[in-house]
């Protein structure tokens, strides 16, 4: 009796593993069959090459066509070894794609989103065309250019070998023209470009945004903010024809490399005006308590300079009351005890940078800033 319970205790545990296996298998297989389509769109994606991304066949002339060549030779590559680039390149976030160029590593912008694209049009086939075009939606696109005038000397600048070029870029995305102004060539913090291709245009790869350094060493991060801010000045007084305003002043769209190197990445929200000598009417952006960030389009066109740059750098990224998803707290962050007491005056004048106090002029505070930082670092090994 007792062997044939135990026979029978034994049969049902065998009937038992043979159920769980079988549920198992059934588990197992319903799964892949869910996960199937999945990884059959990723095998597929991951087929893709940079120049099925140009879709040439849809817009051959849209961006330029000088490094089609390089693309069809095989000499720009799409990139999979960091978790990054491949989650980037498989599913296409932001339009933005990781490769090699030539050895090098780069970055493919489509620029727009395909239904952005299907809404091109012809504006004309001269810069006077053109220039009417802008001005008559210069108020509602993301880049904006205040007057005529400065439209006129904008076309004059760039170089092309069709004007329809520069037409669909007016349309879709100003950044690849604005990389021919601010060249990294002549110094300007931003990344080389390299030239387009049907709806891709490609450029070098600059590094990691900005959040990356929030916890690096502090007297990294400023170096880094001495960088920032001095940039900011420079795309206000540099350029011999224009000044550059940016909307969107953010730790994604800076990137620092290995070097502590900074460049603007996103140039396509902007206001351009033309470069008018001196400081006759100078516009001093307001702080408002109750707005996260705000300012106004035409008080900075009617002016001839103004500190919108540097209130930018000074609120979004520099001030202890920056809010995520900026820099929280601001990049200077928790800095030494040494550095508290002995530069105190670097925490006050950022504060003041940001209300900017009647009579005090942002650009005397933002040198008084930059000379604080330089004297600290040069003191400082990092």
């Amino acid at each position: 009796m007792g062997e044939r319970t135990i026979l029978l205790q034994t049969k049902s545990s065998a009937t038992r593993f043979k159920k769980m296996t079988n549920a198992f298998i059934s588990v197992k297989w319903t799964m892949i069959l869910m996960l199937l389509p999945v990884m059959l769109s990723l095998y597929k994606c991951m087929q893709k090459t940079v120049l099925d991304l140009c879709e040439l066949d849809s817009c051959p002339l849209c961006y330029g066509t000088n490094m089609c060549s390089e693309i069809q030779a095989g000499n720009v590559t799409l990139q999979y070894n960091t978790l990054k680039s491949a989650f980037y390149n498989i599913f296409s976030v932001k339009n933005v794609y990781f490769a090699k160029c030539g050895g090098k590593n780069c970055i493919l912008k489509k620029l727009v989103h395909r239904h952005e694209f299907l809404e091109i049009g012809s504006h004309g086939d001269t810069e006077m065309e053109l220039v009417k075009y802008l001005m008559s939606v210069s108020d509602i696109k993301k880049f904006k250019i205040c007057n005529q005038h400065t439209a006129e000397e904008f076309l004059k600048q760039l170089k092309y070998d069709d004007i329809r070029h520069i037409d669909i870029l007016l349309q879709l995305n100003v950044e690849p023209l604005l990389l021919q102004i601010f060249n990294k060539e002549n110094d300007w913090p931003i990344p080389k470009f390299y030239g387009s291709c049907g709806r891709l245009a490609i450029m070098e790869y600059a590094g990691k945004d900005l959040n990356t350094i929030e916890h690096a060493d502090w007297f990294k991060r400023a170096y880094v903010a001495h960088k920032i801010l001095e940039a900011a000045i420079n795309f206000t007084l540099n350029h011999p024809v224009f000044r550059l305003y940016l909307t969107d002043i953010s730790p994604d769209n800076i990137v620092v490399d290995d070097q502590l190197r900074i460049s603007f990445v996103d140039l396509e929200h902007g206001i351009l005006n033309s470069k008018l000598q001196g400081k006759k009417n100078l516009h001093a952006s307001d702080h408002y308590l109750d707005e996260n960030y705000a300012f106004s389009e035409s008080e900075i066109c009617h002016s001839d300079i103004s500190d919108h740059n540097i209130y930018s750098v000074c609120k979004l990224l520099l001030s202890q009351f920056a809010l995520w998803p900026m820099m929280n707290k601001g990049l200077l962050h928790d800095p030494p005890e040494h550095v508290k007491k002995e530069y105190s005056n670097l925490f006050i004048d950022i504060e003041d940078c940001l209300h900017s106090k009647e009579g005090k002029d942002r650009f005397l505070i933002a040198d008084h800033i930059l000379d604080n930082l330089s004297l600290l670092l040069k003191n400082n090994v990092f």
